[in-house]
């Protein structure tokens, strides 16, 4: 079934580009964001806002009551060490006053005395491709969405595509690929989708749920053993 794009956007195509709005996003703004500060910026509320036209740069916000947690992680994992550099130096861009925590932590930073962590063997996720992943993820979870709360079917069938009511059928991978189309509409470097990549991303989404899992348990261990960041 096609989607006409040009059209008012459907129910079905507003979830799924909600669902995947963030990741065109992020991919210009943290091009280099992986699992665990993935996980982080959704389990922590942190936001990435669009590139304002005065100063060119997008806006990269925490919740003052993460700092604790943000900072725990930056000790352990370098995604987060990366991600709470990035969150310091856009407040002191914006000419914010750090909360207490990220200013002594940036102060460490700029006197060397909080270096970057080491990446463990256990920290590894064999992501080979980051931007592809992340790709994945918004696939995976606009897939879901629509599946919970529309119940629109991920794929279809054998049975449905061969069937005579085939082209009135709309699987989840058609609704995502319209979102794509709809979000890079007119956008020169914008990430693609076609429906047989769709419907890969969804047949292999056990490894993408583990990847999510094992980062989840990781901000997990760190929460548990929060201590104040001094």
């Amino acid at each position: 079934m096609q989607i006409d794009t040009r059209k008012r956007l459907s129910r079905p195509v507003a979830l799924a580009i909600e669902m995947i709005g963030p990741f065109q996003l992020w991919n210009e703004e943290l091009s280099w964001l992986g699992p665990t500060a993935y996980m982080l910026c959704i389990e922590l509320g942190v936001t990435v806002e669009p590139a304002n036209q005065k100063s060119g740069k997008a806006a990269l916000r925490a919740p003052e009551a993460s700092a604790t947690a943000l900072l725990n992680a930056a000790s352990k994992d370098e995604e987060a060490y990366h991600l709470v550099k990035m969150l310091c130096g856009a407040a002191i861009g914006r000419g914010e006053v750090l909360p207490e925590p990220l200013a002594h932590f940036s102060s460490l930073v700029l006197q060397g005395s909080f270096p970057e962590p080491r990446k463990s063997r256990g920290n590894k996720s064999g992501v080979t491709s980051i931007k592809r992943w992340r790709r994945d993820v918004a696939v995976l979870t606009a897939m879901k969405a629509l599946s919970d709360q529309l119940g629109i079917q991920p794929t279809k069938s054998k049975e449905t595509r061969e069937g005579s009511s085939a082209s009135q059928v709309t699987s989840g991978a058609e609704v995502v690929v319209a979102a794509f189309r709809y979000l890079s509409s007119g956008e020169a470097n914008s990430v693609r989708m076609t429906l047989d990549t769709a419907t890969e991303i969804w047949t292999k989404r056990a490894k993408l749920e583990g990847d999510l899992l094992r980062a989840t348990d990781a901000i997990l261990q760190s929460r548990s053993s929060l201590q104040p960041f001094t």
